[in-house]
């Protein structure tokens, strides 16, 4: 079972990919994390590097712009204040959310 935070990093995922691309090209980025890394739509924020190294592959320079869309959203999402952090992966920001959510 997804814990709430799990959830909502989905949702933003997939809504940012629709968004961003259209329904049939996040198809096809979900088909291409599946067909190549076994990840499933549902289960990014458990696996968020491998969707991070997914969308790299798949996106090559452009993944960046899109992670950075979607941490921007999560934090605002969690009414959290984002800061951008030279050094921080996605992950970083992700953890550093988990752990801002968790403390309220």
């Amino acid at each position: 079972m997804q814990s709430r935070f799990e959830e909502t990093v989905n949702e933003v995922v997939n809504d940012t990919l629709n968004e961003i691309f259209s329904e049939t090209a996040t198809r096809i980025i979900y088909r291409h994390l599946e067909m190549t890394y076994q990840l499933k739509p549902e289960e990014v924020a458990k696996y968020i590097d491998v969707f991070k190294e997914g969308l790299e592959e798949f996106l090559s320079t452009g993944a960046l712009a899109i992670e950075i869309i979607i941490v921007k959203r999560l934090y605002s999402q969690f009414r959290v204040k984002f800061e951008n952090r030279e050094d921080w992966t996605f992950a970083d920001y992700l953890k550093d959310l988990k752990q801002k959510v968790k403390s309220k």
